[in-house]
């Protein structure tokens, strides 16, 4: 049985039968950033640019892993505030021990469009898991929670971002989720709903959900803080 996940790249799929489920933990790891190494290299000039608000120091790269759509274990990756490191780990081992489906987690850069914006709607369009990206909040100037690593879109195309108009109508960005906008039943495969796990386990550590909000609804979006 596998021992860590060293010598395996994110989106790696990995046979049942070398996780030793008895210990998952060893599957979740978290890292300094350190100027120059190989996630800096990723981020640098594109999720992560020098500011005034979030240090790299304050940052931390996460390897985990998760189940897939199709049921397998899959090597996930992301990055968060220091802070909230260890809880996040903790979050995402209980997601993995209890099955729970993400489609894939993958560093914001791997979609990199040249802006933080748009590299984020290209992320949301591959149904990506992420979280750090230092931009400014949808629809907004200020800076987005996802700037400071504290805040996680969770299967963003069954989960969507959904604003309602004056006149009652239904707004969203994302075609890939038209399927998943008015129909919010928590019988849909990997909606989240409040009777969701994921929906559980974040409001347990003191997360908030978006899809709680009134108007915009951001139905894959945790915050912490």
């Amino acid at each position: 049985m596998l021992t860590s996940l060293d010598g395996y790249d994110p989106g790696d799929v990995i046979e049942d039968g070398l996780i030793d489920t008895d210990n998952l933990d060893q599957y979740f790891t978290i890292r300094e950033i350190q100027p120059g190494d190989d996630v800096y290299q990723r981020i640098y000039g594109q999720s992560f640019v020098d500011n005034n608000d979030i240090a790299l120091q304050d940052l931390r790269y996460l390897k985990m892993l998760h189940v897939n759509f199709d049921g397998c274990y899959q090597v996930g990756e992301m990055i968060v505030n220091a802070a909230v490191a260890q809880q996040v780990t903790e979050i995402f081992e209980a997601l993995c021990e209890n099955g729970y489906q993400i489609y894939s987690m993958y560093l914001i850069d791997d979609f990199w469009v040249g802006n933080g914006t748009d590299s984020d709607t290209n992320s949301i369009e591959y149904n990506n898991t992420s979280c750090f990206c230092y931009r400014a909040a949808t629809g907004g100037s200020n800076i987005s929670r996802h700037a400071l690593g504290l805040a996680i879109d969770l299967n963003p195309q069954q989960n969507p971002y959904v604003s309602t108009g004056s006149d009652g109508s239904l707004h969203w960005s994302h075609e890939n989720a038209s399927d998943y906008v008015y129909d919010r039943s928590s019988s849909t495969p990997h909606v989240i709903t409040e009777s969701d796990y994921a929906y559980q386990l974040f409001t347990s550590y003191g997360w908030t959900w978006g899809g709680s909000w009134n108007n915009p609804r951001d139905y894959q979006h945790f915050q912490y803080g």
